[in-house]
């Protein structure tokens, strides 16, 4: 019977002082959880924040300390876990159904496994099974599991996986072990390369079985396969059920097709088309050696049971030709060159500020322009209104052109209307030296608006892996900060000289900065995992501006009076009177009913988008939800005049669709450009740069030659290996084309 949540058992969840020092000095620890996945009890990595935890992000590990911390502070957790890097030589062997949870005896083959390697060896939280922690090289290059004829499971990883600890060790099995190859050899050997497989029939003749009774065997088995979930060997199992139809069950395309398609559906979140062809290619390549209807003999159901926990990622990528270390396909869909009409209607003064930059640019370009626009309103009502779940109309937000786009004009523009309404006070630092150059310019000045030229250059330098402290102190200051508009007081930091602490009330900095699509090369794991990224507003060109008007017409149109006076009235108003300054009184922006269901609406729909997400987009997809917030707060005062008040102030259901389409838009951009940008791996990285540099040739494409000529920092059996990866998987096409001598190869992202 499968055990769920409720009828579990688990032991207490670790005994710290028994976990050996050597894996205590590591910072490779996380908390796990049981969850149901497809009817069972999944163990679940996470981190300390509650978020999802990635075995292959160092970024989302913690020292021993800090878990065993965050696990008397997590209720909800089940245990902690050690994982496996490629940069240590920790290896770890799991032992399943080896152990009686009530006497403690151990099956014959399970002992003989533990005298072999003398290391410190626990049992799991289940107390049925076994774990042993041990150091040294194994022969084989990617984690294996076998299921044993007799009962029981061996499993071995040295990379990408993570184990759970208890800390209740065997009795004299207590210190890790450095195991010599010539053993670790011998283990494989008996283990993971058997010499047999009896139970696969070899021979590429037809099978007798009806053709219609392989469909419907194949439907009933594959129907009680749990479907995959993405980031969790989900291709390895989807690659094993295309294997077992096309193979196993010795199935036309056509046919494992139809079946896989609807398996599909069970998937957290389901594959696309391009990908479920990609496994069914990937299968008949694998069956093409004769291991064909395994799946037809007798008992072949009850013996050919998939396991989740195997992985197969080895063989599909000798096929492909690639490593696999490639990780999964990005199947993100580049947005469009040019924004939704929505987003280049702005209401009210942010419509007013944007058609005059528009207007008055030599190289107009709406990006830019609109993300100005909403910096300026931003700024002007901070410390007056706040909106829904107390969000504050605070922004960060970054506009990405190309060089030579006219990025200088719209920040240009935004220092003009301030000095004209009264408001040079609210023109902050364009550029900060260190985390606490933040505090300082806010204790002086609690709103302001920093015009950034080059932002791309402040995400170098914080995320760099030589950036010192005070650096990487902006990156923390501004996610701080962030959330902490309506606090009295905000303090930032303490430090041990009282007189350099500093309090701000209700700080609400706006930061608005332009660069280039360079930027996304200097964003790093940590600016998009730590929730950086996911607080700007990202607005980018595409393509470069064309010039207008005269390039000799020096002429400048005044600022509309209509900005000034309503941008005035705005920077003058103070709520609380007198005391303003320093407690200021907040007016709630109400919703009205429609615009309170379209807003509801969109927090639904992210919800389940958040679901069926990765761990790399949920946190973008998180924060769309306030920055949609906030910017409704924003439309709703551009579109008021508070000359006599506030009254009347209300957030109207045009003002939630507008800040939705913008939100949207952000979000696809900042999941697109880091899909391309960054990657887990080296070799990863190199997949990227390869793909961009396809991508970034157009319909136009390029030849050998000239992407040989682009690449010459990879060798050139790596730039092979990753074209045949790229083309096996969909994401490149090449063609043969004639010219004068003989064809050309040519290569085109799909």
């Amino acid at each position: 019977m499968t055990q769920t949540l409720t009828q579990l058992e688990v032991t207490e969840r670790v005994t710290p002082d028994n976990v050996p020092e050597d894996m205590r000095a590591a910072k490779q620890w996380v908390l796990w959880r049981y969850e149901e996945r497809g009817g069972k009890p999944t163990k679940v990595p996470y981190q300390v924040n509650g978020k999802p935890a990635s075995s292959t992000d160092p970024t989302h590990w913690v020292t021993f300390g800090e878990i065993l911390a965050a696990l008397e502070d997590s209720p909800e957790a089940s245990g902690i876990g050690f994982v496996f890097t490629p940069e240590d030589n920790f290896i770890g062997i799991d032992l399943d159904d080896c152990r009686n949870p009530v006497t403690g005896q151990l099956t014959p083959w399970s002992s003989e496994i533990v005298e072999r390697f003398g290391t410190y060896t626990e049992v799991s939280p289940s107390g049925k099974g076994l774990k042993l922690f041990l150091r040294g090289q194994f022969p084989l290059d990617r984690g294996r599991k076998v299921n044993l004829e007799g009962g029981g499971a061996v499993e071995v990883y040295t990379k990408g996986r993570y184990f759970t600890v208890t800390g209740q060790r065997l009795e004299g099995f207590t210190e890790v072990a450095e195991v010599d190859a010539r053993q670790l050899a011998v283990f494989a050997d008996r283990y993971f390369l058997p010499q047999e497989k009896p139970e696969i029939r070899t021979d590429c003749q037809p099978s007798d079985t009806p053709y219609a009774e392989r469909v419907s065997r194949a439907q009933k088995y594959i129907s009680a396969i749990p479907g995959a979930v993405s980031g969790q060997g989900g291709h390895d199992d989807t690659f094993r059920v295309a294997c077992l139809l096309v193979n196993g069950f010795e199935l036309d395309e056509s046919s494992a097709m139809t079946i896989l398609q609807g398996w599909n559906l069970t998937c957290q979140p389901p594959w696309t088309q391009r990908e479920l062809d990609h496994k069914v290619r990937s299968a008949v390549k694998a069956g093409a050696n004769g291991d064909r209807g395994y799946m037809l003999q007798v008992g072949a159901e009850a013996r050919h049971e998939v396991s989740p926990d195997v992985d197969t990622s080895h063989i599909e990528a000798a096929l492909n030709g690639g490593s696999e270390d490639e990780g999964e396909k990005s199947t993100t869909l580049k947005p469009s060159e040019t924004m939704p009409a929505i987003c280049l209607e702005p209401p009210g003064l942010i419509g007013e500020v944007y058609r005059y930059i528009m207007r008055s640019a030599l190289y107009p370009s709406p990006e830019v322009a609109l993300a100005a626009a909403i910096a300026f309103v931003s700024v002007i009502v901070c410390r007056k209104v706040v909106g829904f779940r107390k969000a504050t109309p605070n922004l960060y937000l970054m506009a990405i052109a190309p060089s030579g786009a006219g990025k200088d004009h719209p920040r240009k523009v935004v220092r003009e209307i301030l000095g004209a309404a009264g408001g040079t006070h609210l023109i902050g630092p364009e550029s900060f030296t260190s985390g606490s150059a933040i505090v300082e310019s806010l204790s002086h000045e609690p709103a302001f608006v920093s015009l950034v030229d080059e932002i791309g250059y402040l995400f170098k330098a914080i995320s760099g892996d030589r950036a010192s402290t005070w650096l990487q102190e902006i990156g923390t200051n501004l996610l701080k900060v962030w959330g902490e508009g309506r606090s009295i007081p905000w303090r930032a930091t303490a430090r041990a000289d009282a007189q350099y602490n500093r309090e701000v009330n209700c700080p609400q900095p706006v930061v608005f900065g332009t660069t280039t699509p360079l930027v996304w090369g200097h964003t790093t794991e940590s600016i998009r995992d730590d929730g950086l990224l996911a607080r700007f507003l990202v607005l980018q060109a595409y393509n470069r501006s064309e010039i207008q008007g005269d390039l000799f017409d020096e002429s400048d149109e005044e600022i509309p009076a209509s900005i000034i006076e309503r941008s005035r009235s705005w920077i003058e108003l103070k709520n609380g009177g007198n005391l303003n300054d320093q407690f200021p009184t907040f007016f709630k922006v109400p919703f009205t009913e429609n615009a309170k269901a379209a807003y509801r609406q969109f927090w639904d729909e992210t919800e389940e988008a958040i679901k069926e997400a990765n761990e790399t987009t949920i946190s973008m997809l998180d924060r769309s939800r306030e920055l949609v917030s906030r910017l409704s707060v924003i439309a709703a005062c551009a579109c008021h005049d508070p000359a006599n008040g506030l009254e009347g102030l209300v957030i109207e259901v045009s003002h939630v669709e507008w800040a939705i389409a913008i939100a949207k838009r952000s979000t696809e951009i900042k999941i697109y450009e880091t899909s391309r940008h960054i990657a887990e791996s080296s070799h990863h990285k190199s997949v990227l740069k390869v793909k961009r540099i396809i991508q970034d040739a157009g319909k136009s494409g390029l030849t050998k030659t000239q992407l040989t000529n682009k690449t010459q920092w990879v060798s050139r059996q790596i730039r092979n290996d990753i074209i045949q990866g790229l083309l096996e998987g969909g994401d490149i096409v090449a063609a043969d084309e004639p010219t004068g001598k003989r064809p050309k190869t040519v290569y085109r992202a799909v």
